[in-house]
């Protein structure tokens, strides 16, 4: 019997390791600005916000370089849920990653990301991808990351954040959920622009 649990946790265990290395990728169309489906940040600081609550995430910098990705929350988890179209409410299943491309939009400056969930925290990361330069023979595109996956209480508000375009590229938007082998969470978000 103990033989057998141990080889039932083996299994288990290598399932788990495997269901962290997958990752879904959802690709968005390319940003949009924001307009009446919900508020334009204002070029004021985020402290200064009578309505956001800075999670100590803010000006969060990897190598010092990255130091304008704002992160605050807001307390309007439910009317925020009722304004996100359906087509960005996703499942993020037990133990999966889920990775939204986010492509900079020639109309834009800085991308707007907020999201939400039904039950539970969610991890949160961004990473910009950069272009390969064939010319000087980075056919790989290479990755920046501007915050490393962070769970958030995404339950409990609506999660915000804002970053300036440092360039041409893509944002991938990473939420995960590879901690939990029991529950999934229904995640509701929107990406926008603003010019």
């Amino acid at each position: 019997r103990a033989e057998r649990e141990a080889r039932e946790t083996a299994e288990a265990a290598a399932r788990a390791e495997q269901l962290r290395q997958q990752e879904t990728q959802v690709d968005t169309q390319q940003g949009e600005e924001c307009t009446d489906n919900g508020p334009v940040l204002s070029q004021q600081s985020t402290s200064s916000h009578p309505e956001m609550q800075l999670n100590g995430l803010a000006n969060h910098t990897e190598e010092g370089e990255h130091d304008n990705l704002q992160i605050w929350s807001r307390q309007d988890r439910d009317e925020f849920i009722n304004k996100v179209d359906s087509d960005t409410v996703i499942v993020v299943g037990r133990g999966e990653a889920v990775t939204v491309r986010v492509p900079t939009h020639s109309g834009g400056t800085t991308l707007v990301f907020e999201f939400t969930t039904d039950s539970y925290d969610l991890g949160f990361g961004v990473n910009f991808e950069w272009p390969g330069d064939s010319d000087a023979g980075e056919a790989e595109p290479v990755l920046d990351t501007l915050l490393a996956v962070t769970r958030f209480d995404s339950h409990e508000k609506v999660v915000t954040g804002s970053h300036h375009y440092p360039g041409t590229g893509t944002y991938l938007l990473k939420f995960d959920n590879t901690f939990s082998m029991i529950r999934s969470k229904t995640l509701y978000y929107r990406v926008y622009y603003k010019p």
